[in-house]
């Protein structure tokens, strides 16, 4: 019984590092940061050189 407690002990540390590892690493869109502008256009934030504010406007009444 102490066997098997510490196999599965033994089990969940090694697919909890595993699962760890894959996430960390994944890269999410390489670096991309584009968002549609009031005119569904498409702009590139990563490549702007002055600072950009960014407004969120929800459907709330």
């Amino acid at each position: 019984m102490r066997s098997l407690k510490k196999y599965t002990g033994f089990l969940v540390m090694t697919v909890l590092a595993v699962l760890a590892a894959a996430a960390c690493g994944q890269e999410e869109g390489g670096g991309e940061m584009s968002l549609d502008n009031e005119n569904w256009e498409s702009v590139n934030l990563a490549d702007k050189e002055n600072p950009t504010v960014l407004f969120h406007f929800t459907g709330v009444n």
